[in-house]
């Protein structure tokens, strides 16, 4: 990529290198209309500017300078993180070293340049927050824990937030944060709060609503909008089939980042100090439990602020205090927004709910602290062929190490040789990355449950008596008669069960090592079959052969989870094979109408197309904890960077925990299949897979089946190779079995070689290269 730089830029010259380019919205912080154009810029999602807090009389000029930053990291001993924009790697320095490193480069990037550094990510020194939360400056309802933020109703620690939003940044000319959305749609506030020699920052913004088209747009430029690894250039901005609103923020301006909107910041001329921090509102709660989580968890971006324990808090703040009202003399409007906000809370709480139930969870917890969030509860496998002893999951360990998910409830965890060292928590999968195939690297998982689900529903039900104490409609609850029957509704098995599909495939596992069913087996497709693992395919009785789960995806439009929940409501399968005959044929119909639900930030019930769209759609995936991964069936890794610094950066970020890396190509686990042959002309028949489509650096293999003579498959397992193709030939070790304690598989790899003869070397499926 070449090296970003504002030179020349000017507010009004760049206005007039795009159709589409349109100026924010600006307006003053002593208008009239303040709160009106705030209301406006809420509702429309679009970028808005509210100028000249420097000019107000509590503007803390003391506080907001150099020289006060310099003695604040010095006398706290202090060390901040700075990111070299030219090699992508982050790097802790003293704030000194800092400026001095970022003052010598000259005033913007030159030819061969190696070293441009920008302070992001800094924490905010405690008087700043001070003067933010307690002189009133700016509008409460834009404040961090404001009157807005829903985040204020999470708990506290040590009188800390226990979600940071509040962050400050140092940058100089050309250094810049590439093109992104703020996470999981919150809304986002940026205020200039000191600028040397001019210095000023361009941005370049969308609305909420084309977060869609962005993406989509990102993805014909061979670029995931979630990595946050692309800065759009400005003819590929021009070129964008959406509109682009650009601001030059400077001193005292506050700029209002809708929720979802895409944007890109390229700071201009000297030093500038910018304070940053992130709202979350229930609107932009509701759209990311059932439009921003699902993304972030194909693609595999860390979401931060829990979004669903946050629901859970927000649930329990909102229920409390619709019970003060009884005490309390409020007015009938400030009841019905309680009562309303509350239900809309509740609607959210109980789809998680839906998606954390399996009935055979129940009895997953055992030694339990009374069940409260956060104790160092004891859970166990209950897998009835595992003697497995209890494993305790740390305190505050609440992500998925695959995808960086909160693990509000359910879970998986390593149990075999992944989970490392004595006193290392095991490596933890969420529910919804295990339904499509992602485990740590030996594939030893054990179901797991942070608490006892009747403590879950223990909250609804309380939420579910005070609505009924104010005469709220329960039409849109379930099971509100008693708690028996809030327990019988959820205890049946739903559409959106995400935890209870992935049990069953944990079943299916197990049972296919425990009791020596064969490790491969053939997906049929239009006459054609291929070899994949037995896992990776159900059997269809009525079809009288098995179908992979990237088939059912691509050709059938039907999702493991729901191929696995169908199979299990009937064993004759006649339900499983009427729906993947059909080839969800409504799909594409349905497919619109999320992608509007999308575009207007509602919600879209028919969690089964959200499904069947995130994976056909977000296959290329960056794992958070890329040490022990094992990919899923619809996962691909990034394409191998072709220039030698990029391949220097992104190796070095492989170790860091939340790298995007091409280095993790070479220890992330794959056990995909080969290549099915090329459709003939006129051919209904399906060509690949979508991992088989990957380029050439992703040639995706796996299991091989024996030749039908050889009496017993073995497993033959291999890693994604950093350059050529992988080989398999069958073992000869066919009297070896799997050891249902240890995982150990017998394997085979030719890896890829100048020369054709070359010695094959024997791996172990364990092993990292």
């Amino acid at each position: 990529m070449q090296p970003i730089s504002a030179r020349g830029w000017t507010f009004d010259e760049l206005l007039g290198k795009g159709e589409r380019f349109k100026p924010a919205t600006r307006v003053s912080c002593t208008s009239q209309g303040l709160n009106t154009r705030i209301h406006e810029y809420e509702d429309l999602g679009v970028p808005l500017v509210i100028e000249n807090w420097h000019q107000e009389s509590h503007w803390p000029e003391d506080i907001f300078n150099m020289d006060f930053c310099r003695q604040h990291f010095r006398d706290g001993k202090k060390k901040i993180s700075a990111r070299n924009v030219h090699t992508r790697l982050d790097q802790v320095m003293a704030f000194e070293d800092f400026v001095e490193k970022a003052r010598a480069v000259p005033p913007f990037t030159e030819p061969n340049e190696t070293e441009r550094w920008y302070g992001k990510d800094v924490e905010c020194p405690r008087q700043w927050e001070d003067w933010l939360r307690n002189e009133c400056v700016l509008p409460n309802k834009l404040l961090p824990e404001g009157s807005s933020d829903i985040l204020a109703c999470r708990p506290r620690k040590n009188g800390r937030p226990d979600v940071e939003t509040l962050m400050c940044y140092f940058g100089i000319a050309d250094t810049y944060t590439p093109c992104h959305k703020d996470l999981c749609a919150s809304s986002g506030q940026n205020l200039m709060c000191y600028t040397e020699k001019g210095g000023s920052s361009f941005w370049f913004m969308t609305k909420s609503s084309d977060c869609g088209k962005v993406t989509s747009y990102f993805h014909k430029l061979k670029h995931e909008l979630d990595h946050e690894t692309h800065v759009l250039s400005l003819s590929e901005l021009a070129n964008a089939p959406f509109d682009i609103y650009i601001v030059e923020q400077k001193l005292g301006d506050l700029v209002l980042v809708p929720p979802r909107s895409c944007h890109q910041v390229i700071n201009f001329g000297g030093m500038t100090i910018k304070m940053s921090w992130s709202r979350m509102t229930l609107n932009g709660l509701t759209v990311a439990l059932y439009h921003e989580l699902p993304l972030y968890r194909r693609v595999c971006r860390p979401e931060i602020y829990q979004i669903k324990s946050t629901i859970y808090h927000t649930l329990r703040h909102y229920t409390q205090n619709l019970k003060n009202t009884a005490a309390q003399e409020v007015t009938s409007i400030q009841k019905s927004v309680l009562t309303n906000t509350l239900g809309t809370i509740l609607r959210l709480y109980d789809h998680i709910l839906i998606e954390e139930y399996s009935p055979y969870g129940e009895s997953l917890i055992s030694n339990t602290d009374s069940g409260r969030r956060g104790s160092s509860s004891r859970t166990r496998d209950i897998t009835p062929s595992s003697d497995t002893e209890s494993i305790q999951l740390a305190e505050d360990f609440h992500a998925c190490d695959f995808c960086g998910a909160d693990i509000f409830q359910s879970y998986f965890q390593c149990i075999g040789k992944a989970s490392s060292r004595d006193g290392v928590e095991g490596y933890i999968v969420c529910p919804g990355c295990y339904v499509e195939g992602r485990t740590c690297a030996c594939q030893e998982m054990a179901q797991m449950q942070r608490q006892s689900f009747d403590v879950l529903l223990a909250a609804r039900w309380e939420a579910l008596e005070v609505l009924k104490d104010t005469g709220h409609s329960m039409r849109p609850f379930k099971g509100f008669e008693s708690p028996r029957d809030q327990k019988s509704y959820f205890s049946r098995t739903s559409g959106s069960s995400v935890f209870h599909a992935a049990m069953l495939l944990h079943q299916i596992r197990v049972n296919q090592v425990c009791k020596d069913i064969r490790l491969s087996r053939s997906c049929r497709m239009a006459g054609d079959s291929h070899p994949v693992p037995a896992d990776w395919a159900l059997n269809c009785k009525k079809c009288h052969a098995a179908k992979c789960f990237p088939h059912l995806l691509e050709g059938f439009r039907m999702h493991s989870m729901r191929a696995l929940l169908l199979q299990e409501q009937d064993t004759s399968h006649i339900l499983y094979h009427s729906r993947h005959i059909e080839r969800f044929s409504e799909y594409d119909d349905s497919k619109e109408a999320l992608l509007v639900a999308q575009e207007e930030g509602e919600v879209y019930p028919d969690f089964n197309v959200h499904m069947v769209y995130q994976s056909l759609t977000f296959q290329i995936c960056q794992p958070v904890n890329n040490t022990h991964a094992s990919l899923g069936w619809y996962d691909r890794l990034p394409p191998k960077p072709k220039n030698k610094r990029s391949t220097e950066a992104d190796t070095e970020r492989s170790d860091t925990p939340h790298s995007s890396t091409s280095g993790s190509q070479r220890s992330v686990k794959n056990h995909a299949y080969v290549e099915l042959k090329p459709r003939a002309v006129g051919s209904n028949q399906l060509s690949s897979s979508p991992l088989s489509s990957a380029s050439d650096e992703l040639i995706f293999v796996g299991f091989l089946l024996m030749l039908s003579y050889i009496p017993e498959t073995v497993f033959l397992g291999g890693q994604v190779p950093t350059q050529g193709r992988f080989t398999f030939s069958p073992s000869v070790d066919n009297d070896r079995k799997p050891d249902c304690n240890t995982g150990e598989k017998q394997g085979v790899y030719i890896g890829p070689s100048p020369t054709l003869g070359q010695e094959a070397t024997r791996l172990s499926p364990r092993s990292q290269s």
